[in-house]
Order: structure tokens, then C-alpha cells, then sequence
């Protein structure tokens, strides 16, 4: 994309950082360019987000009151999601990316992911999100966090009664698994978010409707093998339910041509056998009869791999063979694979 001429930016959230690796930066919070190839003329731009740095910057956007701000920072319930709760990396995440494409700095935004059956869970986070924000229970917790704000005596009342009454009984069923602090931080917490809800629920709708545009790309890599198959199978039912479906299946390790150095050299042999001992010509022959029996054996598990797919997926799919690239650095494999893409049209 960046070769093409639009400003693109990679947000990497795969914890094996080879791409990270492969891009020759030190990938971190803050977007960084990655001169990875000329043809590129700075064009491409990548970041690696942490959840800690996240929740900072996402609270930064979020609150605008600085008061706020800092004592949501503070809050233990708030540091311990940042570490510690499944899945608030990827809704952290997904909040970013939406924030990146928002800012109109780039022409294409891509998220890569890591490679699991859980690589497509963000598509569910909006609505989850907006479930969370529109509840009553979101509500209820603003209340009980701004009336210990307000202090005792003005829960003398009736109504003040009975709600003391209420959030006594709300401690009594959480104490024993959070306890009492854990509880008010909590409710400080969704009293805090309570008065930005509004802010936040805005951005969740425009990632729904982001998600679900038809400018907006599905592919799903894998290797042909019946892990990797079956991963895919999996990933493409998930975009299924939400009512999309994959641009391209990307086949890794799947040309369906023999190796152009190994043609090449055959023929340099063929034509002038004399170059070379008839001891090196054996060796040469023997290593070329390897390379065509492991390119044979690639060839023939990406032509079931396609066969299975075209049964297994809606009809229209098209599938991507990308090669096999022999032992090289990351940087070196990269270039390789974005020199297959650039011979690659997709709708």
C-alpha cells in the first residue's frame, strides 16, 4: 500500500512481534515511521501498543476535566484492568484504531493480529461496550460512587435510606470476592466513565459502523496445513455472524510455481554442464530433485488446502498463494512477500 502511494499505518498487537522485528524498528506506544523500503518514500508507519500505555492514552482522550483525569488514572480498579483483565488490551485496542482512523493522518490503517481463534474477537467489543455503557447497572454504580462522594448527611432522607440500604446490600454480596476498597474502586471507577459515556458510547457506534463497511478488509492467513485450515474455517464463521465475510484467504508457503532461482539455475545446468565437476553437478542435481520434491509436497497441501475452502466457504472467496521464502532475515522475507503483493488485485 505504501509502495502505491497511500500513507499506511500498521498497528501490530501480535505478541511474537515478528512483524515488529521484521519492520527494523523498535515498535512501541508511540507511532513510528519504519523505513523498511525506499519505493515506500515514507509512506509506511507502524506502532505496537501495550495495555498500560493504552489505558493512558485512552484516558487522555476520554476525560477532558483534568481532576477527573487523574484520579481515574489512580484508581486501583482502573491499574489492575490495565494489567490483569482478559480482553481489555483488544478493547483498548480497537478504541485506538478506531482514534487512528478518526484523525484522517492515513490513507489505509491495518491491524495484525495474533495468529488464534480469538484473532477476531474485537468485532464483538462495540456492541459489548455500548451494552456496558447503556446499562442500569453502570448507572446504579455512578450513583452509589456520587452519593459517598457527597457524604452522610445527605442520605438522612428516606430516599437516602433506602438507597444506603441498597448499597449495603450491594457490599454484602461483593465484599466476599472483591471486598469493600475493591467495591468503592470499582464504583469510583464506573462513576468516573458514567459522566464520559456519551463520549465513549460516540466512538463505540462509529467502530461499529467502521467494522461493518464495505471498505473495510478481512484477511485471514494461514499455513495449508489442517490446524491452520481449520483456524481459518473457524475465523471466517466468526465474520460470518457478524454478517461479514473475508476479502481473501491468505495462503502462506503455497506457490503454485517451482521456485524461480531453482528453474533458473536447472537451466544454467542443462545448457552448460561443463562449468561444473561432475562431482558438483551431482551434489546440484540432488539438491535441486530436493527443491522440487518439497516444492511438489507444498504444491499439493495448498491445492487441498484451496480445494477445501472453496467447499467449506461462501462461494466468491478468492484465495491468495503466497511462496514459500527459503531461510532469510525478517526484513528480507517482508520484501520478498510485498513483491508477490504488488502482482496482487483485490476488489
Amino acid at each position: 500500500m505504501a509502495r502505491a502511494g497511500a500513507r499506511t499505518l500498521v498497528i501490530t498487537v501480535d505478541p511474537a512481534r515478528r512483524l515488529a522485528d521484521a519492520l527494523g524498528v523498535e515498535l512501541g506506544q508511540a507511532t513510528r515511521p519504519a523505513p523498511i523500503d525506499p519505493r515506500a518514500q515514507d509512506r509506511l508507519f507502524a506502532r505496537m501498543p501495550d495495555p498500560r500505555s493504552s489505558m493512558d492514552d485512552f484516558t487522555l482522550w476520554l476525560f477532558t476535566d483534568e481532576e477527573r483525569r487523574r484520579r481515574f488514572r489512580e484508581n486501583r480498579a482502573v491499574q489492575e484492568m490495565a494489567d490483569s483483565i482478559a480482553g481489555i488490551h483488544e478493547i483498548l485496542t480497537v478504541t485506538l484504531l478506531q482514534h487512528e482512523v478518526d484523525s484522517g493522518d492515513y490513507d489505509e490503517v491495518v491491524l495484525d493480529t495474533a495468529p488464534s481463534r480469538h484473532a477476531l474477537a474485537f468485532l464483538t467489543y462495540p456492541n459489548r461496550l455500548l451494552d456496558l455503557l447503556e446499562a442500569r447497572a453502570l448507572s446504579w454504580l455512578a450513583a452509589a460512587a456520587d452519593n459517598s462522594e457527597r457524604g452522610e448527611d445527605e442520605s438522612s432522607s428516606a430516599t437516602g435510606a433506602i438507597f444506603a440500604w441498597g448499597k449495603a446490600r450491594l457490599e454484602a454480596l461483593f465484599a466476599r470476592v472483591i471486598g469493600l476498597p475493591g467495591l468503592r474502586s470499582l464504583s469510583s471507577m464506573f462513576g468516573d466513565l458514567f459522566t464520559v459515556r456519551e463520549r465513549w458510547a460516540a466512538l463505540a457506534r462509529r467502530t461499529q459502523v467502521m467494522l461493518a463497511d464495505p471498505a473495510t478488509r478481512y484477511l485471514l492467513v494461514g499455513a495449508p496445513t489442517g490446524g491452520a485450515l481449520d483456524d481459518i474455517i473457524y475465523l471466517a464463521g466468526s465474520l460470518e455472524r457478524q454478517k461479514l465475510r473475508p476479502t481473501a484467504i491468505v495462503l502462506n508457503r503455497s506457490e503454485q510455481e517451482p521456485p524461480a532461482y531453482a528453474r533458473e539455475v536447472q537451466a544454467l545446468l542443462d545448457k552448460d554442464p561443463s562449468l561444473l565437476s561432475e562431482r558438483e553437478q551431482q551434489i546440484l542435481r540432488q539438491t535441486l530433485e530436493v527443491l522440487a520434491s518439497e516444492h511438489a509436497a507444498r504444491k499439493a497441501a495448498a491445492d487441498e488446502a484451496t480445494h477445501q475452502i472453496g467447499k467449506r466457504l461462501p462461494r466468491g472467496v478468492p484465495v491468495v498463494r503466497l511462496p514459500f521464502v527459503g531461510p532469510a532475515s525478517p526484513r528480507d522475507i517482508v520484501m520478498s512477500l510485498a513483491d508477490e503483493w504488488s502482482r496482487i488485485k483485490l476488489a
